[in-house]
């Protein structure tokens, strides 16, 4: 393992938890889009919510969490971690980015 400043290990810790949990927020917000828009949702033929009335409050807080998510603050994480991968490997040559392929 390398070492690593406080810094590099606090930005770490903020972009994997943010990712982690984007995988959480999106299929959520999406949800939520699609009952505000009066679809049921079923899981495994199960019927969780009706389908019927719209719901507009709903409908418009989903769509701005999935495309604030989705749109910008995913692609911003993922170019985050990817260049992190990249200074690892090209800059610091630690050897991070081959033990991540399990090439190490």
């Amino acid at each position: 393992m390398t070492e690593r400043s406080k810094f590099e290990s606090i930005a770490a810790a903020v972009v994997m938890y943010s990712l982690l949990a984007l995988t959480v927020v999106l299929p959520l917000s999406g949800i939520a889009v699609s009952v505000g828009e009066g679809y049921g949702l079923s899981l495994f033929g199960f019927e969780l919510v009706n389908s019927g009335r719209e719901i507009h409050m709903l409908k418009e807080l989903g769509e701005g969490i999935h495309e604030f998510s989705g749109e910008a603050l995913l692609p911003f994480l993922l170019v985050l971690h990817l260049g992190a991968s990249f200074m690892h490997h090209f800059i610091k040559q630690d050897g991070t980015l081959l033990r991540m392929l399990g090439k190490a």
